[in-house]
């Protein structure tokens, strides 16, 4: 059974083959999103996007990833 990182790592390789990808983005992008490696994540769907700018998939994820990064627990300090 493969683990996430395994999985990451061929997606990586991969992308060093044919780094300008679309798929092989958004499956490594999907993949970061799962590792909770955030930043990486938005990196790969931006370059999607550029590569493939009608990808709903990869937009709807950076909608998602952006709420996160925008978001602010109201109740805790946040500066």
């Amino acid at each position: 059974m493969d683990t996430l990182e395994n999985k990451l790592e061929a997606l990586t390789f991969a992308l060093e083959q044919s780094p300008n990808d679309p798929q092989l983005l958004l499956q490594r992008g999907k993949a970061y999103h799962r590792a909770g490696r955030f930043d990486q994540a938005y990196n790969d769907f931006v370059a999607v996007l550029t590569a493939d700018p009608e990808n709903a998939e990869a937009r709807e994820y950076l909608k998602l990833l952006k709420e996160i990064f925008d978001f602010h627990y109201v109740d805790l300090y946040n500066p």
